[in-house]
């Protein structure tokens, strides 16, 4: 990301006297990067497994939290439950942190990829036919989620309307609401 944020904000403050198709290249490749990345942690199993710890952890620091509420006031053994129960939310916390951060990489690839694949779209025609179809994909597949679903608004109103032609039967049949089936 740090070495194609300056080029695209190169391009983006001198658009008037760049190569349409150079612009294009350089969104289309920031894109494709950004977009594995979105992908690779997505499908991340790291993630999955942080969620289970979470889950587990939870129900740990519950039952410790009995332990401590069952224990004698100011004994030796409440003060090692509550240690023990210290150090259980201090995990859960860490857990906790790891899934954040990963939930915030992915989504900050998600809209990298988007962003860069309308300015591709927007400069030149020359990757029409691959950076639509990534581009559609994204949206569709991150279609329910209302925390980026303004984002990609304004990343499709960049892209002109004629691109997703051939696209839109799949755009129909996916945006329309399902038709109920009427009986004889």
């Amino acid at each position: 990301e740090r070495y194609f944020n300056p080029a695209t904000q190169m391009i983006l403050d001198k658009e008037d006297t760049s190569d349409p198709a150079q612009c294009a290249t350089v969104f289309h490749h920031f894109a494709i990067f950004a977009d594995h990345q979105y992908h690779a942690i997505a499908n991340s199993p790291d993630v999955l497994r942080w969620r289970v710890y979470v889950a587990r952890k939870t129900e740990e620091v519950k039952a410790r939290e009995e332990e401590v509420q069952r224990a004698p006031a100011s004994s030796i053994q409440r003060k090692g439950l509550e240690h023990n129960l210290s150090k259980a939310r201090h995990e859960l916390r860490l857990d906790q942190v790891r899934i954040k951060d990963s939930t915030d990489a992915r989504d900050k690839f998600l809209l990298l990829a988007a962003n860069n694949y309308s300015e591709c779209l927007a400069h030149s025609d020359i990757f029409d036919s691959e950076s639509i179809i990534r581009l559609c994909s994204l949206w569709l597949a991150n279609f329910e989620r209302p925390d980026v679903c303004s984002d990609f608004q304004a990343v499709l109103q960049r892209v002109a309307s004629h691109k997703f032609i051939f696209l839109a039967h799949q755009l129909a049949a996916r945006l329309s609401p399902p038709t109920s089936s009427r009986k004889p």
